[in-house]
Formats: structure tokens, C-alpha cells, sequence
């Protein structure tokens, strides 16, 4: 039996040196049940990141072999998760298994978190992606990012808001829009759907728009609740001196690296969620209105005045006496 499982496996290592692929190799000891004599040969030989990297070439190789793509695509979710887990630290892996359970990541979104892997910095890419995970994990929320092109900017957008000008190459007017979804979409890549692509656009944001070719670059990650967009809350888009994201739906930025593609550093915004202090006295005085009456609003407002006015008065008549 020993001696079986050699000749096999010199046959899956003939293959991989023949070709230089994966997959041939694969598709041999699928046919011949030989699916773990398979998994100890890229073990065995370090081969784990080429075989979960080549899901997308895998997929279109195979692509008349539905059953075994079944299997390929398994085998890259069965090993995929373990080894993302090696790299990234335990705190990552069980974040990652538990959108795994939920249906909420599949092999394509494994081998792009593989592609993205930077030895040398990953803890600083684990404790990044990590927060990354627990807002992709929220169901109540439209996660989406804004690329920048530059460093500092991301600081700017967490203060003032995105400003809404449309993409470069879709000669959008911004001065007029009808959905705001729509809207949103003209400066905001939304991704709700696949972790792996959020994080690869995240990850290679520092090349799109770096006209001055800087090392590091703002990555705006914007986070809006599904029923505000639902219910088309009027504060979702704001205008000054122009058309901008209301501030507080900007969750951070991510600054990452355009020569290497990691993530430097993730900064939090303060504002986010929390409602302007002159659009919630607006708030308040609109609802004081239904509950008491405007009339009843214009006296209280009067009272407080005059005694305002009052205070003045007297401040003032006691300076002059001293």
C-alpha cells in the first residue's frame, strides 16, 4: 500500500513539474480518489499559497467539470480558512469562521485574503482587517470605500464629509440627483457581498488616482445603515458649497501602502453616527413644535430672550457702577 501511495504521489509531482500547474495534478487524483495523497503533496512541498491563490484560473480550467470544481473550490475553503487562521493570528481565524458559518465568505473571498498576505507585517494587517471583519459582519449596514489618491485627505472626509463630484470618467452632473443610492455610487464603491473583494480594493486603493505616485494613501471606508438608505433620510446627503456625504456615514479611513500594497494604519471617526449639533437643535425644535404648538414655541423662545436681555442689562449697569 506504501509503495502504491509513492508511485502516486511521483505521479502528481511528475505532473506539477511538467506543466508548472496545479491543477492538472489535481484533476489526476480526483479521478483516482486520491484526494489527501493531493494535500500532502502541496503540504509537503509548500505549496499551500499557490493552490489557494489559483481559485479564479482553477474555476475557468475546470469550468465543464462542474463536480470537480465542487471539490477544488471545497478543498480551498477546508485548507483556506486553517491557514488564513497561521498567518493572521487566532483572533482573525475565528472572526473569519464565523462569517464562514454564516454563508457570508466562500473560496474566492479565501484566496484573495491570501493574496493579500504580507509576512512581515501581519499582525498590523490582522488588527486592521479585523475591524474590517466586524463591520462586513453587520448586516444593518452598506459598507463601501472611497479611494482617495492621496494622504490626508482621509482626516478631511472624516470632518467634512465626501464630496459627491461623481468619478472621473463618468461626466455625471452632481448638481442634481434623484436617488440617492444612485448618487452614492457615483464616488463610493459599495461591497457588501465579498470580503476577500472589500479587502483587495482597500489594499490596492493606494494605486487608483496616485497622479503624484505618493507612498501612502487614504482609503475613506464609508458605513451607512440599510434603513436609512431605504427610508432616503434627507441628512444622508448634505449641501454647503457643494453636494457631500453627511460626515457622520464615514466610519475611518484605512492609510495604506501603494508600493506594497498593506495597510498601515486604520483611524476611527469620532463623528460617526452621531448627529451635528445644529441639525439636532433643528430636530429638537421641530419636535417641540408638533408636541406644543409653534405659537407655544415663539412664546417660550420670547421669554428666554427677554430674559437674556435682562441679564445684559444688569451685567452691564454693574460695570458701569464699579
Amino acid at each position: 500500500m506504501e509503495k502504491q501511495n509513492q508511485k502516486k504521489l511521483k505521479e502528481i509531482e511528475d505532473i506539477v513539474v511538467k506543466t508548472g500547474q496545479l491543477v492538472p495534478a489535481f484533476r489526476i487524483a480526483y479521478k483516482n480518489g486520491d484526494i489527501n495523497l493531493f494535500l500532502n503533496f502541496i503540504k509537503k512541498n509548500k505549496l499551500q499559497e499557490s493552490f489557494l491563490e489559483n481559485t479564479f484560473d482553477a474555476c475557468l480550467e475546470l469550468y465543464d467539470f462542474d463536480e470537480e470544481k465542487k471539490c477544488y473550490l471545497q478543498l480551498i475553503e477546508e485548507e483556506g480558512l486553517p491557514y488564513l487562521s497561521s498567518v493572521y493570528g487566532d483572533r482573525f481565524g475565528e472572526k473569519l469562521k464565523l462569517l464562514y458559518k454564516h454563508g457570508k465568505i466562500d473560496a474566492f473571498d479565501i484566496c484573495q485574503l491570501v493574496q493579500l498576505n504580507r509576512k512581515e507585517d501581519a499582525a498590523q494587517q490582522a488588527d486592521i482587517m479585523c475591524q474590517m471583519l466586524d463591520l462586513f459582519n453587520d448586516d444593518n449596514l452598506e459598507i463601501g470605500i472611497h479611494r482617495t489618491g492621496g494622504q490626508g485627505l482621509g482626516e478631511k472626509i472624516n470632518a467634512t464629509g465626501l464630496m459627491l463630484t461623481g468619478h472621473i470618467s463618468s461626466g455625471a452632473d452632481s448638481s442634481q440627483y434623484t436617488d440617492i443610492y444612485s448618487k452614492l455610487e457615483e464616488n463610493i464603491s459599495f461591497e457588501d457581498n465579498h470580503l476577500g473583494s472589500l479587502m483587495q480594493m482597500i489594499a490596492t486603493g493606494g494605486n487608483y488616482k496616485n497622479h503624484m505616485g505618493s507612498t501612502f494613501v487614504d482609503i475613506s471606508i464609508i458605513a451607512i445603515p440599510k434603513k436609512d438608505i431605504k427610508d432616503k433620510k434627507e441628512d444622508i446627503i448634505i449641501k454647503d458649497d457643494c453636494i457631500r456625504l453627511n460626515p457622520k456615514y464615514t466610519k475611518g479611513y484605512v492609510t495604506v501602502n501603494a508600493r506594497d500594497n498593506t495597510m498601515a494604519r486604520y483611524v476611527e471617526n469620532p463623528r460617526y453616527m452621531k448627529e451635528n449639533r445644529k441639525n439636532l437643535l433643528a430636530k429638537v425644535i421641530e419636535e417641540s413644535k408638533k408636541q406644543l404648538g409653534w405659537s407655544s414655541i415663539k412664546r417660550i423662545v420670547q421669554k428666554v430672550k427677554t430674559k437674556n436681555n435682562d441679564k445684559i442689562r444688569n451685567s452691564g449697569e454693574e460695570f458701569n457702577g464699579r
